[in-house]
This record gives structure tokens, C-alpha cells and sequence, in this order.
């Protein structure tokens, strides 16, 4: 089996956001088998392997040498971008970790992620949450992708420093946009202007979720104050869900 053999569908849509040229930074490497793709495809001109656990980091150095790679491709023992001193120009990916962990890595080094060219992103967990987190430490997001794979679906970000922290939007422009909002934060800016066929997929999936989680609630009649705080919660997800795809519609 080939190493891109080994590549998920979901790694396929990170290497295809990946800047031609640029040198990379794989956060949480494991295997190391998307920075070994990704010079193997002459995307990258250079990767920094990195990866908090040594367990995992010897068999990205064994799959490395076995590629051929270790002129391209370095290896770094280390938390997050602790142990990286260059930043500059390159592409940082970090790639089937958890919003809240992914979000802590990027906020806890502003200034190595000024130097930053780009950033891919796919995130497992609240990505809502994960989101917001971006704006508020002034990461842009400019490109988006949903993929479905082994019953699952997957957003990935391409996104950018946008340098100084975004003004205060007037109360009355923040107030006309708060819906909108939500809704992008939800379920993204970018896959909702490009009116993703997958991310509608996920809406209906989502939508069949919600239908009947708030049905056995209602179903079970508890009058408890925490069943009435979860089905307000449910309805307006759902209501989110349904706005969503109205715009999708349009």
C-alpha cells in the first residue's frame, strides 16, 4: 500500500487547500503520511513533522526514511507549536484534533501565527465554538470544504492572519447581522456561499437528527426545568438548521 493509498478522504481535502510551494508545519503529525504526501506531490517544498507523543513520532521517522523524505521532512517532539521557531511564510496544518485544543495551540503563540502564510484546519469537535475562537483572535477564514467519510462529516478551513484586530461593528449593523451570524458559525461563511451540496447533505442528516431528539422529548412529557432547557436548546438548533437551508435555497 502506497503511502497516498493511506491518505483519508478527509486528508485529501486538507493537502487540496495546501498553497503550492509553501513549506509546512502538521500539527499532531501521528504517521506523518499527509507531510510525506504532501512532498511527494511537490506541494510542499519542505514539513516539520510534529507531534506531542513519541510513540507515534518513531513511526513517522520510520515512514519518512522509508520515503526517503529526511532531507524534506524534520521531526519535532512537542506540544503544539512549542518547539517551533520558524514560522514564517509557511502553511501550519493542524488536522483531526478537537476544536478547544486546536483553538489553545493557535492562541497560545500570536506572534508565530502572524508569520504564518496560511493555516488548513479540520476540526472534530465544536466547530461552532472553534469558529468564533478564530474571529476573536483575528484568523480569517477564506475557504471552506465538507467532506463525508466513513458516516461522517468533515469541515476543513483555509484561513490567514488578517493582521490588526477587527473593529467593533456598530450595535445597530451587529443586531441586523446577529442571525447570519450564528448561522455562519454554525455551519460556515464559505460552504454556505458556495452552497456546498455536502454541507446541504449534512443539514438534512442533521435536521432528521434533531426532529427526533426533540419528538422523544416531548414524547416522555417531563415538565423538569433541565427537559425544558434541552428541547428550547434542540428548537433552536433546529430553527438554525432550517434558516440554513433556506439560504442554501435561495
Amino acid at each position: 500500500m502506497s503511502v497516498s493509498d493511506r491518505l483519508s478522504k478527509r486528508l485529501e481535502a486538507v493537502a487540496g487547500f495546501v498553497t503550492k510551494g509553501n513549506g509546512i508545519i502538521d500539527i499532531g503529525t501521528d504517521h506523518a503520511y499527509l507531510p510525506i504526501e504532501l512532498i511527494s506531490r511537490g506541494i510542499a517544498s519542505s514539513a516539520l513533522a510534529v507531534d506531542v507523543n513519541p510513540g507515534p513520532l518513531e513511526r513517522a521517522k520510520e515512514n519518512i526514511r522509508k520515503a526517503g523524505l529526511e532531507d524534506k521532512i524534520k521531526i519535532s517532539l512537542g506540544n503544539g507549536l512549542s518547539g517551533v521557531d520558524d514560522t514564517a511564510g509557511k502553511s501550519i496544518i493542524i488536522a483531526g484534533m478537537g476544536g478547544p485544543l486546536a483553538l489553545g495551540i493557535l492562541e497560545a503563540y500570536p506572534e508565530k501565527i502572524a508569520a504564518s502564510s496560511e493555516f488548513i484546519l479540520q476540526i472534530q469537535s465544536r466547530i461552532e465554538d472553534f469558529r468564533r475562537g478564530l474571529e476573536k483572535i483575528n484568523i480569517k477564514i477564506i475557504d471552506e470544504d465538507m467532506v463525508f467519510e466513513n458516516g461522517k462529516y468533515y469541515p476543513v478551513i483555509k484561513a490567514v492572519s488578517a493582521g490588526d484586530f477587527p473593529k467593533e461593528e456598530p450595535s445597530d449593523k451587529k443586531d441586523a447581522n446577529a442571525l447570519k451570524n450564528l448561522i455562519h458559525y454554525r455551519y460556515g461563511p464559505v460552504l454556505m456561499e458556495k452552497k456546498s451540496g455536502v454541507l446541504m447533505e449534512f443539514l438534512i442528516f442533521e435536521r432528521g437528527i434533531l426532529d427526533k431528539a426533540i419528538e422523544e422529548i416531548k414524547r416522555n412529557k417531563s415538565d423538569s426545568k433541565e427537559t425544558k432547557e434541552k428541547l428550547k436548546e434542540l428548537e433552536e438548533k433546529r430553527y438554525l438548521n432550517r434558516e440554513a437551508e433556506r439560504l442554501m435555497s435561495v
